[in-house]
């Protein structure tokens, strides 16, 4: 805002004015508490800002998550592999600078369900070639029958009907 004082015709002096608004900064951040979790998908739980607005982002992972709505501090979050992922509430106010903190979460994917494979019959002296699915980890019991017993696919040499059972994991929580 500029004014202009006029002395005899002449401009004398030359005045202007600056109006300077001071805003609160934004709110501490915090986003939550470090979660191990058995599955893909969580809810964030970050503190709500009393000053500024908040908003979710993936600082690290091996894949790309999906926030339910970034900027809703109790979001759900997706992704598609497990892992360890970083995600980051930040809180913002014009002009401040924003604060923020970092949540760490690991996601472990539940397995459906161990499949042992189909019943076999075999010839006396014959192995019999186990094949198994439904996790990342694996283990054939009785250990001490099976060759390969902590692989997918362990061979026996049974001299009479046996069982053989299987266990499956994905590693981190989920077993």
């Amino acid at each position: 805002r500029a004014t202009e004082t006029f002395v005899g015709g002449t401009s004398a002096n030359l005045t202007e004015t600056v109006v300077v608004t001071v805003v609160p900064p934004p709110s501490a951040s915090n986003a939550g508490t470090d979660q191990i979790i058995c599955g893909l998908s969580t809810n964030l739980n970050a503190s709500n800002p009393l000053s500024g607005t908040g908003q979710w982002s993936q600082v690290s992972g091996p894949a790309t998550a999906s926030f339910g709505n970034i900027n809703v501090r109790n979001t759900n979050v997706s992704v598609s592999t497990s892992g360890t992922y970083v995600f980051r509430w930040t809180v913002s106010r014009n002009p401040c600078t924003p604060t923020f903190d970092d949540v760490s979460i690991i996601f472990s994917q539940p397995h459906t369900s161990a499949n042992a494979g189909d019943d076999l019959t075999i010839c006396d002296g014959e192995k019999a070639e186990l094949y198994g699915s439904g996790g990342n980890s694996f283990s054939w019991q009785p250990a001490l029958e099976i060759e390969n017993n902590t692989s997918y696919h362990g061979t026996a040499s049974p001299s009479v009907n046996a069982t053989y059972t299987l266990t499956v994991s994905n590693g981190g929580t989920c077993v």
